[in-house]
């Protein structure tokens, strides 16, 4: 499962915060991208916002996806 995301969704959430990409959540209906990574999982929105093509806004600092 997320195990190897366990080492790499850290740095993934520092890189997020660097960029300004901080989501909200991912809507419902979201194809989920990697098998390995429920949707469950701590960093599941910080991978999935850095690796799942997507437009949004910014409101109140946090992204939210359209």
């Amino acid at each position: 499962m997320a195990e190897r995301y366990g080492h790499v969704a850290p740095t993934v959430v520092i890189f997020n915060k660097l960029l300004g990409r901080q989501p909200e959540s991912v809507p419902a209906g979201i194809p989920q991208a990697w098998s390995d990574v429920p949707a469950g999982f701590w960093g599941y929105k910080e991978v999935m916002e850095a690796s799942v093509y997507h437009a949004y806004k910014h409101v109140n600092g946090r992204e939210i996806w359209k």
